[in-house]
């Protein structure tokens, strides 16, 4: 868990950790595991991004990019939403925590959020792991499309940011 939490900050890749939690302790065992490790990494990463980087985005990027600025409203008004959806995604966690970090989304919805919006992504990729391990070749090709499904989350809702952004605008 320790491990888990100071790779995601160190920016290794997520998934690879999660398939190797559900290879090295199974599917149940290693779920447990890799998202507690994933929710104490994703809170040290938020942190480290709030306190040493925030400063500056409000002061220089907020400021002068208006785009920003209107998607960190969108985060205030749907911050658990918005999390929860960009988590979906099975990759990439730790920008997502770095990212977040440096908006005004509340600490309590970036958590639950996360912690909503992980679990699908954790639940397949140990279930991958695992199989792979055991030779399972059904469970390896119902991960493989669960995953791919995963992945479509994140497109349609940066298609939907897009349009919110842009009544915003307005």
């Amino acid at each position: 868990i320790i491990f888990y939490s100071i790779a995601t900050a160190a920016l290794l890749p997520s998934t690879l950790l999660i398939v190797t939690g559900g290879a090295l302790f199974g599917t149940v065992e290693g779920m447990i595991y890799v998202l507690a490790g994933s929710v104490l990494g994703a809170l040290f990463s938020f942190y480290i991004a709030k306190y040493l980087g925030k400063s500056f985005v409000d002061r220089v990027l907020y400021k002068n990019f208006e785009i920003l600025r209107i998607y960190n409203n969108l985060l205030k008004k749907g911050g658990i939403l918005a999390t929860f959806i960009l988590r979906l995604a099975p990759f990439h966690y730790s920008g997502i925590s770095y990212a977040l970090g440096l908006t005004d989304i509340k600490t309590s919805h970036y958590l639950l959020g996360t912690l909503l919006g992980i679990l699908p992504s954790i639940i397949v990729l140990t279930y991958f792991g695992d199989s792979l391990v055991r030779f399972d070749w059904m469970g390896i090709i119902i991960s493989i499309i669960l995953i791919g499904l995963l992945a479509l989350v994140y497109p349609i809702y940066v298609k939907n940011v897009k349009r919110e952004m842009k009544k915003e605008k307005k």
